[in-house]
């Protein structure tokens, strides 16, 4: 058969067509092969490539597509002039390259970024002292003087002995159970990681609250503790502990001060923080047991404290520091808070000045602040030791020192 011209010519076009499109399916299926998987939808991909082009071609902008290249579902104007047009319909969800929630996220239920600003030290909207407490300072409602009475106690320990045996917290539960008679309800323990407040503010209001405090990392039971490694620090961290639970307790009972009940190495704490740690506006009364105010000697030093349990605390507590002479430097007795201090007589101690007396532990004329109500307790037994079994720790037990508690609960009910 022998063709003419023309169709020599048309059936030439025909193959190189045919050619062609099978170049381009060949082409088109070897780009989709060759880039599926990186990330971008090109137009060779769609249909071909799922895992780039997943949502690529039904129709609607949908979140990411603009960055995956998807032309077909996504026009010029949604996605490519950087610049967010609510009046075109634009939002975070549809156009994401254009309205780039840049420090915050887009919020899908509302189609709009939001931004979280907790931790800014600002309050902003949206914002209160549950879901931002650091940011939004509780506001407590200024106390009359006629409800001092009323006002949260928290008790302070003091240093422990040894690193080994279950002491602190636990040498104050006897006095907090017994104030349960004065109507005192029993809280328990509250540790400084407890800040920030986790209850409904005001949970405890209407209520008179006690609560123990320990200013190192492990909580105590009746049966003992050990020592946790967050022992050995400087008072004045100890301070800003005592700071934290106190927040946390104002926050609970929406009074703005608390009373504080502190023993031995916790009266130094307890004075750190009123000093300068804020709490001077937020303590009514400090009573104090067996504090060494003005430090302690040196057989407290080398033998209870140095030896047995050493840290940073040691070497403050003792007489004539650096901490000490700042701590003691102008008013002892600051502000308006009313001070009780509870000083311990047993025996003559050979290591205080001029042979006076002592509880075992701490010299008298240490424990007496100038500006305080300075209550002697005077007990003469000669079965008290300076380890075990001093006055210094049995001041803190009701059943053994009933003056003493006696005392502090007509301390708490004056005006």
């Amino acid at each position: 058969m022998k063709f003419s011209n023309k169709e020599i010519f048309i059936g030439g076009i025909l193959i190189i067509i045919v050619l062609s499109l099978l170049v381009n399916f060949l082409l088109s299926n070897f780009t989709s092969a060759k880039f599926c998987g990186d990330g971008f939808c090109a137009n060779a991909e769609m249909g071909l490539c799922k895992i780039d082009c997943i949502w690529c071609g039904d129709g609607s902008c949908n979140s990411n597509e603009c960055e995956i290249g998807c032309s077909k579902d996504c026009s010029l104007f949604q996605c490519e002039n950087r610049i967010c047009e609510p009046e075109k319909g634009e939002n975070c969800i549809n156009t994401p390259n254009d309205c780039k929630c840049d420090g915050g996220y887009c919020n899908t239920e509302i189609a709009k970024c939001d931004y979280q600003s907790c931790g800014n030290n600002v309050c902003d909207a949206g914002e209160n002292s549950v879901n931002c407490p650091n940011d939004c300072k509780s506001k407590y409602t200024k106390i009359s003087a006629d409800s001092n009475k009323d006002f949260p106690i928290i008790f302070v320990h003091g240093h422990s002995p040894t690193e080994i045996e279950g002491y602190n917290p636990t040498e104050l539960e006897e006095f907090q159970d017994k104030l349960t008679e004065e109507s005192y309800e029993n809280k328990g323990y509250m540790l400084p990681s407890d800040y920030p407040p986790k209850l409904t503010e005001g949970i405890w209001s209407g209520k008179k609250v006690s609560v123990i405090m320990t200013y190192y990392a492990n909580r105590y039971d009746k049966i003992g503790g050990v020592v946790g490694l967050e022992d050995n620090q400087h008072i004045s961290v100890y301070a800003q502990r005592l700071r934290d639970v106190i927040e946390v307790i104002k926050h609970n009972t929406g009074k703005n001060k608390v009373i504080i009940i502190a023993h031995s190495m916790g009266g130094l704490v307890s004075r750190e923080y009123i000093k300068n740690y804020g709490g001077i506006n937020s303590v009514s009364k400090l009573i104090t047991i067996g504090t060494p105010n003005h430090g302690t000697d040196a057989f407290t030093i080398n033998t209870l404290c140095g030896i047995l349990h050493p840290g940073p605390e040691c070497e403050e507590m003792t007489s004539g520091s650096d901490f000490l002479i700042q701590l003691n430097t102008n008013d002892e007795t600051p502000g308006e808070i009313k001070f009780l201090t509870i000083i311990g007589k047993n025996k003559k101690g050979t290591t205080c000045p001029n042979n006076e007396y002592w509880d075992n532990v701490i010299c008298s004329s240490s424990v007496y602040l100038n500006g305080a109500e300075n209550y002697y307790y005077e007990d003469f037994s000669e079965s008290y030791s300076a380890i075990s079994n001093s006055l210094h720790t049995i001041m803190v037990h009701p059943s053994k020192a009933p003056d003493v508690y006696n005392k502090i609960v007509e301390f708490l009910n004056s005006n």
